[in-house]
């Protein structure tokens, strides 16, 4: 069935407010980041200790709205939803930041591996420049991966208890590409389908892990019927 106006506002409001936390990330990651002077070495690894706890906070703003959101959606097909307690993802988190944070530092290296090849070593330290396309892409993964991984835990958790629930094979998650001449082939051949709850995607794949810089997302509907929520008969 066609989308209920307030379904279609639900999830325009969820693509815009995941390109503001992706914006706002952005700007406090650069921000964030040390002089780019000295000692390429040191300055590596004060890169990677100033950006890891940045990078916490982002995921953790962008996980507290993607689950923000995940509740409008349904709400807005016309259910309400108690979420059971989800695991804490606090290690997973971690890695990803340290994971982000060592792979803008590593370009910070290869910079002054470049500069050392072309120059006399000895005259003066590399200069080495912010690397802003490697800033862009930390931003719009981080926030895309978190922002979608807590929508994802809170389906699972759902479908979980929910099977046998009269009320649950009324939930649907479509994938969302960003159709624009940046979209991959993968992302616009995906775009649109369904699956019910707990369903993995063709091949396994998750809405903004496709590649780097993936802006997909997964939208929840719930069918517009008269919801029961009875325990089926044995």
């Amino acid at each position: 069935p066609t989308a209920s106006p307030a379904v279609r506002k639900a999830h325009l409001e969820t693509a815009r407010t995941l390109l503001a936390v992706e914006s706002l990330a952005l700007q406090v990651l650069r921000g964030s980041l040390p002089p780019t002077a000295g000692d390429p070495v040191a300055l590596a690894y004060s890169t990677t200790a100033a950006l890891v706890p940045v990078l916490l906070t982002i995921r953790q703003a962008a996980r507290n709205k993607g689950l923000e959101r995940f509740l409008a959606e349904v709400e807005a097909g016309g259910a309400r939803i108690s979420l059971p307690p989800l695991p804490s993802t606090d290690i997973a988190d971690r890695l990803a930041a340290e994971r982000a944070a060592r792979s803008y530092s590593d370009a910070l290296l290869r910079q002054a591996q470049d500069w050392m090849a072309e120059h006399d070593a000895a005259q003066s330290n590399p200069v080495i420049v912010a690397d802003a396309d490697r800033l862009e892409a930390i931003a719009a993964t981080e926030v895309s991966n978190a922002f979608n991984d807590e929508r994802t835990r809170a389906e699972y958790a759902i479908a979980e208890v929910g099977r046998e629930e009269t009320w649950f094979p009324f939930f649907v998650k479509v994938w969302d590409a960003t159709l624009d001449s940046r979209t991959c082939k993968v992302c616009s051949a995906l775009d649109g389908t369904k699956r019910a709850w707990g369903q993995n995607f063709a091949g396994g794949r998750e809405p903004g892990r496709v590649h780097r810089n993936c802006r997909c997302v997964c939208s929840y509907h719930v069918i517009p019927i008269e919801l029961s929520y009875q325990k089926r008969a044995a």
